[in-house]
């Protein structure tokens, strides 16, 4: 399901109070010289007062007001526009002052709304250096004295440019209700306090380059007599600090600042001043003589020689040069058919081979000098030769005759020129580049040493091993590795940890161990039989398969009684089977007896003989119980079942109780709670018995048993473990980090031949030397244009590889460890900004060519691009740039430049969808700049997309939208951020675009403009005189804005900041009003 991108609300309200002065009961006079002030100078409140519960009594309570205020907290003010000391401000906008509490510009007013109007107690007196005197030693506040009435705003409207802002979401009910605002806006308060906050707006209306001062003053007089530190008494709590029969005054300021404004300019002014353009196809290109090459040829006229400047020729053979960027429509100029194969392309084979052809003719010569032959031979520069290099011995000859990237750089001029380019920055630069090798190569070094280091006592160790570690037993093997045991697997776990779970502990390993039972002690003396010495490795395997343990098994020692020694103590003697019968079946047998004697004593009539033999069987039935219930608890003592049991058949025991040890009587038991239950006394040692035998019946699981340690296997792991050609790389892999190195090979490890990687954009450096180098003919971009260019990837890569090239020249003069195929600049333009530029993957995708030794030898010039993650620009195809030359650039640096996806309104208009955004919309129909370039004129700008020319005309499709050929726009707009507040320049009508009145282009106070105020523009925004809108209505056609109730001129400071509100400005142009008609799609 897809979700709505969210776009920040703002919503303005007139004023905000909390607290006791919510209850002041007098009206605000708005600052009306008319009205009739009381001459309190602080406002009070009723408030019913009750002593000890006496009826309550209405009594004034003055509050704290402007008069008794001498300072702010400077954290209460958290942005001021402009900022401090700015020199460029826009001077159609107003200046403001922002504070953190929302009510704070209300709090101390002393009296109440008169509606949604409310005059602040603070004012934002914004002057030019001429018009005042400052006094920073006054006390207790510094003061400014005002010397002139023009520069004093009308004090009966200084509540119009104090509101509230919050970036809540309250509904237009509460919002026309300002009682319900005020509770609504009291919620959002407690759930997120720093999305409210208040706002205090200048009326002043700014000029051009002029050296402005704003002070923070109050609007009572009350408070301006107590920051000058005099007597307020006898004064009107709402006598404004000036009026209009003021010509001076001074007054005391809590907070100030300096600014200065620019040019009559802002940003949609500029904006509007650009043109899209179609460029002259010179751009990026430019003429060059190849007539006269002349490499060696001192007889050659043409080459410029001291005194004597290029003779040119009589027919000239002009080629294209091209540089970084180029228009679209751009005509590479190609060799003449009898230029190529050449004498120039001849001349040069010979030339950049002309090392290995004499390499060749000495090496077949008898008695050549080796030495000579190692020489190097100065002469025309192979770019690339080295990194074309797939192995240290192979030899790279120029042959104009084939295809692939070295051999179509350097026989083509237009790319050699631009390796030659990059020869020519190095050699001039050479100095700061070197140093920054050396300076990273310092890592090297200490890994070559280390690795040294390594080499040289793996080859010790593994000498050492053979001679020593192959000729020992396994169990002495594995005593002598008992250190690292816990290091090394035995699959799947350590051979310490099974060790411990196997009948071979890992102590019979320890040193103490082998100390006590070494060859030549006592104990392995003691220990030898017959004349046998004491076998180390034998005692370890009789340990490993059981047939002796390391110690006796656990048993509990003697003197600590267990419950089995207390069931035995109670368990009655051994019974023949036939008594223990008897035993189990005593009450039977009783009843049996009794049946008996009563039966012969009817028979016999011996009735005392029966008597006795009853008596006789009473006392052997007795005595059989007796040893029955003593079995019974023995066995309930051993067994839980059996003692839960026994528990809770015993009956209730109301006399039990417990004879401590040294009682001579037994206490008499505590009652239960009722007759008959168990004693307190039973009651506890039930409960204690029966949680006993709750712990008795928790049995702990029998180990598993031990299984024998697989010696064999251990000593295989532990073998291969310590072997030098095994743990010293893994040592030296831990130790040493260097790129493209890899030690898990011994035989491959040699000292890194290291590269430095210098990470700057380096067209920046063609730039120093000269920008027609970069671009030519930047001169042909006219002010004021918007345009499209294309990357040339030919004189991008061509030009990196001639840097590359020189700079391993450069490092291998300089002794410097590298092997001359690094590749050292791969960032021709400024790098993209990504969130983690630090990762492998995003560092490569930053880079704009790929590591050139890389580079297959059959591959063409121009497609070496890291895969990045764009999908409608591929290697090889050339990128869209945006460029941009105007004021706009000079003025502001933050702007957001972005493509956006060109869609069908139905009536065959293509437009953008600016709102209700779904973010599934905006990941595809938004496509971000990438800034190629910082400023190179001070008014010229470019930026790359992830677009070709085709797919910004809509020539072919782009990658997420199949079957659609609508192009794409490309938008500037004023970047989004905090809210800004002013007029346009001038007022601008839109258009109508027909004839019918529902489709009229309406006025909104986003058009508002200080022209529209009459003949001269406003020293201060007032309520009168209104805008004077010159587009006449339209019969039934309303204007939903500026006849909207809530809209309307001065008659709220929310309305006002409504009405000065300034949106960013958006200006979007499709790729068709840019480039050439020959290339837009065919109908």
């Amino acid at each position: 399901m897809a979700t709505e991108i969210e776009v920040a609300k703002y919503q303005f309200q007139s004023w905000a109070r909390r607290g006791i002065a919510a209850q002041i009961n007098e009206l605000d006079t708005l600052g009306n010289p008319a009205a009739t002030l009381p001459v309190n100078e602080r406002a009070s409140v009723s408030i019913g007062v009750s002593i000890n519960g006496s009826p309550e009594t209405p009594k004034n309570f003055a509050l704290i007001g402007p008069g008794d205020i001498i300072g702010l907290v400077r954290e209460q003010v958290v942005r001021t526009e402009p900022r401090i000391g700015i020199s460029n401000f826009e001077p159609n906008y107003l200046a403001f002052i922002e504070f953190y509490d929302e009510d704070l510009l209300w709090r101390f007013t002393p009296a109440k709304p008169d509606g949604e109007r409310l005059r602040p107690w603070l004012f934002l007196m914004v002057l030019k250096k001429s018009e005042l005197e400052r006094d920073d030693q006054r006390l207790p506040l510094p003061a400014v004295t005002i010397k002139t009435k023009e520069a004093l705003p009308p004090s009966d409207e200084t509540w119009l440019f104090a509101h509230v802002h919050t970036e809540q979401d309250i509904g237009a009910s509460e919002l026309s209700d300002l009682e319900k605002y005020l509770k609504d806006l009291q919620k959002e308060i407690t759930t997120d306090p720093d999305k409210i906050y208040c706002r205090l707006l200048s009326p002043r209306h700014l000029e051009p380059n002029q050296d402005y001062h704003a002070f923070l003053v109050p609007t009572f007089e009350v408070g301006r007599l107590a920051g000058l530190g005099l007597p307020t008494k006898g004064i009107p709590a709402q006598k404004p600090a000036w009026d209009v029969t003021t010509t001076s005054v001074e007054l005391p300021f809590y907070y100030a600042w300096q600014f200065n404004t620019g040019e009559k300019a802002d940003f949609e002014s500029l904006v509007e001043l650009l043109e899209p353009r179609i460029l002259d196809t010179k751009v990026g290109i430019r003429s060059m003589d190849c007539s006269h090459p002349g490499f060696l040829q001192v007889d050659n006229k043409g080459i410029a020689k001291p005194g004597n400047p290029p003779l040119p020729a009589a027919n000239p053979i002009i080629q294209g040069l091209e540089g970084a960027l180029k228009t679209a429509d751009t005509k590479s100029l190609p060799l003449p058919e009898d230029f190529a194969p050449n004498a120039f392309q001849d001349e040069m084979q010979i030339l950049v081979n002309l090392p290995e052809t004499i390499q060749a003719d000495f090496s077949a010569s008898a008695g050549s000098d080796e030495d000579f032959l190692n020489d190097p031979v100065v002469t025309a520069p192979f770019y690339g030769q080295n990194h074309a290099r797939q192995h240290k011995t192979d030899k790279v000859l120029l042959d104009i005759s084939k295809s692939g990237w070295y051999h179509d750089l350097n026989r083509d001029p237009r790319t050699r020129v631009p390796a030659g380019f990059g020869t020519g920055v190095i050699q001039k630069n050479q100095e700061k580049f070197v140093q920054r090798a050396w300076q990273q190569v310092q890592k090297v070094y200490e890994g070559n040493r280390k690795i040294r280091f390594f080499l040289f006592f793996m080859e010790v160790s593994k000498n050492y091993s053979t001679q020593f570690f192959t000729q020992l037993a396994p169990a002495q093997l594995m005593a002598l590795t008992s250190p690292i045991h816990a290091k090394i697997m035995g699959s799947p776990t350590t051979i310490r940890q099974q060790l411990i779970e196997s009948r071979l502990k890992a102590p019979v390993f320890s040193p103490a161990f082998r100390r006590l039972v070494r060859p030549a002690g006592k104990l392995a003396q003691r220990l030898g039989a017959e004349g046998r010495p004491f076998d180390y490795s034998g005692l370890i395997t009789e340990l490993n398969e059981g047939r002796i343990t390391p110690a006796p098994p656990r048993g509990v020692p003697d003197g600590i009684p267990s419950v089995d020694d207390l069931a035995k103590a109670i368990q009655p003697r051994s019974f023949p089977g036939w008594l223990r019968w008897l035993m189990r079946n005593s009450f039977w047998v009783f009843l049996t007896i009794l049946f008996l004697l009563f039966l012969g004593g009817i028979l016999t009539g011996a009735w005392a003989l029966v008597g006795s033999l009853t008596f006789v069987a009473f006392i052997g039935y007795q005595w059989l119980s007796n040893q029955s219930n003593r079995a019974d608890g023995a066995d309930a003592l051993t067994d839980p079942v059996k003692g839960q049991a026994a528990l809770t058949s015993t009956p209730p025991q109301p006399t039990f109780n417990v004879e401590l040890e040294g009682e001579t009587a037994r206490p008499p038991a505590t009652p239960g709670a009722t007759v008959g239950d168990d004693s307190v006394e039973a009651r506890n040692f039930r409960r204690a018995a029966g949680e006993l035998q709750d712990r008795l019946a928790v049995r702990i699981p029998e180990k598993p048993p031990l299984q024998a340690f697989d010696i064999a296997n251990g000593h295989a792991k532990i073998a291969r473990a310590i072997h030098p050609y095994v743990a010293y790389p893994l040592r030296l892999s831990a130790l040493v980090f260097l790129p493209n190195l890899s030690f898990s090979k011994p035989e491959e490890i040699v000292d890194a031949m290291a590269h430095p990687d210098f990470e700057e954009a380096m067209y920046a450096y063609l730039i120093d030397i000269n920008k027609e180098l970069l671009i030519p003919n930047l001169h042909l971009i006219p002010p004021n244009t918007i345009s499209l260019l294309e990357t040339n990837p030919k004189f991008i890569e061509s030009y990196m590889v001639g840097l590359n090239h020189e700079m391993g020249r450069e490092l291998l003069w300089r002794e410097y460890p590298t092997d001359l195929r690094g590749s050292y600049f791969r960032q021709f333009w400024e790098p993209e900004v990504v969130s983690n530029p630090n990762t492998p993957a995003n560092s490569e995708q930053l880079k704009d060519i790929t590591k050139i030794h890389t580079w297959q030898p059959t591959s063409i010039l121009g497609i070496h691009k890291p895969e990045r993650l764009y999908v409608d620009v591929q290697p090889g195809e050339k990128q869209l740039v945006l460029v941009i030359r105007g004021e706009l650039i000079k003025r502001y640096n933050n702007i957001v430049i972005y493509a956006q996806k060109a869609l069908d309104d139905g009536k065959g208009n293509k437009v953008i969808k600016i709102s209700d955004l779904t973010t599934e919309e905006y990941t595809k129909q938004i496509k971000f700049s990438r800034p190629i370039t910082k400023t190179i004129d001070p008014d010229l700008k470019f930026y790359s997309f992830d677009l070709t020319t085709k797919k910004a005309l809509g020539e072919i499709e782009s990658h997420d939208f199949p079957n659609d050929k609508n192009g794409w726009f490309f938008v500037i707009l004023e970047a989004p951020g905090e809210p800004r507040f002013g007029m346009d320049i001038s007022y601008e009508m839109v258009q109508d675009t027909d004839d019918d009145p529902t489709n009229n282009p309406a006025d909104t106070w986003d058009n508002l403009a200080w022209n529209l105020f009459g003949a001269s523009e406003p020293a201060f925004v007032k309520r009168s005189p209104t805008p004077r809108w010159p587009r006449p209505s339209k019969p039934g056609v309303r204007n939903e804005d500026l006849e909207n109730p809530q809209h309307q001129w001065g008659t709220s400071s929310a309305q006002m900041a409504y009405a000065l509100f300034q949106t960013p400005v958006m200006v979007a142009v499709h790729a068709t009003e840019m480039l050439p008609p020959e290339l837009l799609p065919k109908e």
